[in-house]
């Protein structure tokens, strides 16, 4: 498991994109990895809208 975990955090690494992690026994509380700096940036109010689709 633990190996699989770091493939998905190098590939989210390489893409820039953001990894949801959902655990087997508690389902109900699944977690996002991302960046650092684009938390900081999100948890600030400074990230950008971008990507956004209808």
């Amino acid at each position: 498991m633990r190996n699989q975990l770091e493939k998905a955090i190098n590939l989210c690494k390489k893409t820039g994109d953001r990894l949801i992690v959902f655990d087997n026994v508690r389902s109900e509380d699944p977690f996002v990895v991302m960046n650092l700096d684009e938390y900081e940036k999100l948890s600030l109010g400074r990230s950008e809208i971008r990507g956004l689709t209808e």
